[in-house]
């Protein structure tokens, strides 16, 4: 009993000097996502990726050349227009010529799902499908939409965020694959993988970018030409100044794009990364 009186009083008091969760903080820290080199950026849509960590990529993509970084499109974007004469096919064949000459024009892979833009499709499937692609690819890092953004009522982006979850397990065990219908091999899966979520409302990791970065973000998304009005470009620009700025001051720098990152260790039962 004295024991646990002692022990009691030596964390009351750390916790004191350092602050609320800083011993399990220092025990388990947030990784440096930067010090990778396979980066798998999922998104929900064409475009998705180069608004939400465009300025990201291109940091990366600049300061890194061991850096292997994949775009993984989930659905087809086909929903994606306000014209009454054109078919969701049309649509779709139009964003994917956007997003292949988007991701040539940042120097990435692209691959592209056939889930239906806005469609009923089931998660569970979305789910194995990142799975297979992580098994193929081997990430380090994973960059998704927040799924718990309080403002986001989007279903596939809710869906992607959900879906690329519940992959984090199917990828890391081969049972688990198996029983989702995969066939992975034990000595090639990678158990783990850290997460990163762009379109977050809890920013915990800052990425500093330059405002090259920045000015070929904003290049790479006016390729998307299908989804934007000239007026609705300079809204996005202003935005994403205004974004950097805000993330940069957070940050204590010029600019950043923020996200909430979590290693293995934080993703299963540790409740107190969400503070950090």
């Amino acid at each position: 009993m004295a024991f646990f009186k002692l022990k009691k009083k030596l964390v009351e008091g750390v916790d004191k000097i350092l602050g609320k969760d800083k011993i399990l903080e220092m025990i388990a820290p947030l990784p440096d996502v930067e010090k990778h080199n396979r980066f798998l950026f999922i998104g929900p849509h064409p475009d998705d990726i180069e608004i939400g960590a465009g300025a990201t990529v291109c940091k990366i993509k600049r300061t890194n050349p061991k850096a292997q970084i994949k775009f993984l499109i989930c659905t087809d974007g086909g929903a994606g227009t306000s014209d009454p004469t054109i078919t969701g096919k049309e649509v779709a064949d139009i964003r994917l010529k956007e997003a292949k000459e988007s991701a040539e024009f940042l120097g990435v892979d692209l691959e592209r799902l056939d889930f239906e833009d806005g469609a009923p499709y089931d998660e569970n499937l979305l789910a194995k499908e990142i799975a297979r692609v992580m098994y193929e690819f081997q990430p380090d890092v994973v960059f998704c939409p927040d799924p718990h953004l309080p403002t986001e009522t989007h279903p596939d982006h809710l869906k992607c965020g959900r879906a690329t979850n519940s992959a984090l397990f199917i990828a890391s065990f081969r049972i688990v694959a198996e029983r989702n219908g995969l066939t992975f091999e034990q000595d090639k899966i990678k158990s783990s993988h850290i997460i990163a979520y762009y379109f977050t409302h809890r920013a915990n990791t800052f990425v500093e970018f330059s405002d090259e970065d920045q000015m070929k973000q904003l290049q790479s998304f006016k390729i998307h030409k299908s989804q934007m009005r000239e007026s609705l470009a300079e809204t996005q620009a202003l935005y994403f100044a205004l974004r950097a700025n805000r993330m940069g001051a957070l940050a204590g720098v010029k600019q950043a794009e923020g996200f909430f990152i979590e290693a293995p260790m934080h993703q299963h039962c540790v409740t107190e990364s969400n503070n950090w």
